[in-house]
């Protein structure tokens, strides 16, 4: 693999990133998106759509979207980046990251 994707790109299994499920959470969820600038020197992790807008912006021309994961909170969503990214178990002392997503953050 080239430069441009990082370690876990090469250390992942197809079997353990499809292990990844969240759908026993019972709350509407949204999409997430991690993006990898080319030269490997940094990577956004968002909110999709146009609640993710101004992260995106910020990116280099060349980033690319190398993987997406649906979550109902903050700590889901942490959860789930960090198990894909092989860091360990993510944890927090903020009571607000395990609160679900607002209402009026979804469409429709």
């Amino acid at each position: 693999m080239s430069e441009v994707w990082p370690a876990w790109s090469q250390t992942r299994s197809d079997q353990e990133l499809l292990s990844l499920d969240f759908s026993a959470i019972d709350h509407m969820k949204l999409m997430h998106e991690l993006w990898v600038e080319k030269d490997g020197d940094g990577q956004t992790f968002c909110l999709a759509g146009p609640l993710g807008e101004e992260a995106r912006k910020l990116l280099g021309p060349d980033a690319k979207l190398v993987w997406t994961v649906e979550a109902s909170s903050h700590f889901e969503a942490m959860t789930a980046y960090y198990q894909f990214m092989g860091w360990g178990q993510y944890t927090t002392d903020q009571a607000w990251d395990a609160e679900p997503y607002p209402k009026e953050w979804f469409k429709g």
